[in-house]
């Protein structure tokens, strides 16, 4: 037996743990990301060794998955005390993906007698993907995801989605095992080499495909403020609260918005997430009261732009209100001129105790209890908005880390005829005081814009705001909890992806793989015979 699985079997407290500091330490906010290429091979090695020769083996790898995901998800307690009892169901949850990545695989391995080269890929790549689904989906820290800087990685995403260049990733990771491990050298050594010349030369490929294509330039700009989300006690302070944010917001725009600006406005400008500080109210339920609100929505675009009879388009994130229904939906608006919204969008993927309470339907105190109140109700579709020759489909805040909903949304759009030319992401990250978590974000903006080959723009309250090519590339990036106004040309050149008809199929057919070898009995006991 190879030192490395010895030491494995001996010692699955401290493989475990070597493995969650090797993942921490690929991901912001430090972001080595070349160690993403080998963080999985502690945990490969746990698959790998026959025997654990230590007590309790499986309660210590679950405690290194604790140490990890706690660690991984430490910002969900930062915006309110009483999120600290999500953090902790968040992160106790997500300590169960390692420990099945190393249970099934090693039924694979040892019991299937499935080559590591296969399954720990196979294995690694359906439990995101379940990830990515179960309870509302967690879409953050994917593999992928930390390689978002390196556009030359990144580009193989776009045939099998994010989960592919994950899957490649731990191909890499499990060719090195067998390296280091002294088991079928040789084997290791081609599936590295073969693993890298796909992804570097796929990404040059696709990368001097798109420096020669030609496209239709379009100019907006981005208002990035710096609020932190804040949950006053006393309804007094809420007023003041409310009314700094919209004081600032309405500063920033109106000290760009000068008069060079609008001898040359931008096509396109922005707001990010619940900036727009007037509700907006949908058509029906006419009373004084929703007039008023709504007289109040147009004024407040007047004093954005003034006397300018011509303003551009504007795209803001606000509340929507349902007055026939009484619901409030966490929306984005197209405002065109004098303030008349056109076109809307109201967010599908809610946020777990952020935008709503599991429960709170059944039992209407829980949301009394906490600063969320009502919350807000779930939309059913996506929608593209018209701006100009153009068409830009809205997505807000943690939907970016929804793989499949975005890809589903302009798959939808495109077979009504208004597939989007670009992507718009308004979110609101104040939540965060400025943690790694708004890198985690753009890393997801940057994902999606490769999958889907869309440029992806993001306007973040606190950042980090950006502009992003169809190719990943970070275009312009706003600065960390810092107030500034971008504004950018980004070429439109058409392009489409094969993640966009093939979508999730290869990572599903792994989920069956991995169901039929956990349900499946064994050729052999796991432990009796190593399988490399």
């Amino acid at each position: 037996m190879s030192p490395l699985l010895a030491w494995a079997g001996k010692r699955p407290l401290t493989t475990a743990l070597a493995g969650a500091v090797l993942l921490l330490l690929s991901f912001p906010p430090v972001g080595w990301w070349p160690l993403a290429w080998v963080a999985t091979i502690p945990w490969i090695a746990l698959v790998a060794t026959p025997d654990f020769e230590a007590s309790h083996p499986w309660k210590k790898i679950w405690l290194a998955s604790v140490v990890y995901w706690a660690a991984a998800t430490y910002y969900v307690s930062i915006p309110h005390p009483l999120l600290w009892f999500g953090w902790v169901a968040l992160f106790l949850f997500l300590s169960i993906y390692p420990l099945l990545f190393v249970w099934i695989g090693r039924k694979l391995v040892h019991g299937h007698r499935v080559p590591m080269l296969i399954a720990a890929p196979l294995v690694f790549t359906a439990l995101e993907w379940v990830r990515a689904h179960a309870l509302s989906g967690f879409g953050l820290t994917m593999l992928a995801n930390s390689q978002y800087r390196v556009p030359l990685i990144l580009q193989v995403s776009d045939i099998a989605g994010g989960y592919g260049l994950t899957f490649l990733m731990v191909l890499f990771a499990a060719g090195c095992f067998l390296l280091i491990s002294r088991q079928r050298q040789i084997a290791g050594v081609v599936t590295c080499l073969v693993t890298l010349g796909i992804v570097v030369g796929y990404g040059m490929v696709q990368l001097q495909h798109f420096a020669t294509a030609s496209g239709e330039p379009i100019d907006m700009a981005v208002i990035q403020g710096n609020i932190d989300t804040r949950f006053p006690d006393t309804e007094q302070e809420l007023a003041e609260y409310r009314r700094q944010r919209m004081e600032d917001y309405l500063r920033i725009h109106q000290e760009w918005y000068d008069a060079s600006i609008r001898s040359n406005p931008p096509d396109l400008i922005i707001w990010p997430e619940g900036k727009y500080p007037v509700p907006e109210i949908l058509p029906g339920g006419t009373s004084d009261e929703n007039d008023a609100i709504r007289q109040a929505f147009r004024d407040f675009h007047e004093w954005l732009f003034g006397l300018d009879p011509d303003p551009p388009a504007l795209v803001a994130g606000t509340a929507t209100r349902d007055p026939v229904k009484d619901e409030f939906f966490n929306s984005a608006v197209l405002i065109g001129t004098r303030g008349q919204v056109s076109q809307r969008y109201l967010k599908q993927h809610l946020v777990i105790f952020g935008e709503y309470i599991p429960g709170q339907q059944w039992f209407p105190a829980l949301g009394r209890m906490t600063p969320i109140g009502e919350g807000f109700a779930s939309g059913d579709f996506g929608e593209s908005f018209k701006i100009g020759p153009y068409y830009a489909m809205p997505f807000i805040c943690f939907e970016s880390a929804v793989a499949h909903l975005i890809r589903e949304s302009v798959g939808q759009l495109r077979s009504l005829n208004k597939d989007p030319d670009f992507l718009i992401n308004l979110t609101d990250d104040g939540w965060f005081y400025g943690t790694a978590v708004l890198d985690h974000h753009l890393a997801c903006n940057v994902m999606r814009a490769v999958e889907n080959r869309k440029p992806v723009i993001a306007a973040a309250n606190t950042g980090l705001s950006a502009i992003i090519q169809s190719t990943g590339e970070i275009l312009h990036q706003g600065p960390r909890r810092k107030e500034q106004v971008m504004r950018h040309t980004v070429e439109l050149k058409p392009r489409t992806s094969p993640y966009a008809y093939i979508g999730d199929w290869p990572a599903i057919i792994m989920t069956v793989i991995c169901v039929f070898a956990i349900v499946l009995p064994p050729r052999r006991a796991p432990g009796t015979q190593t399988n490399d």
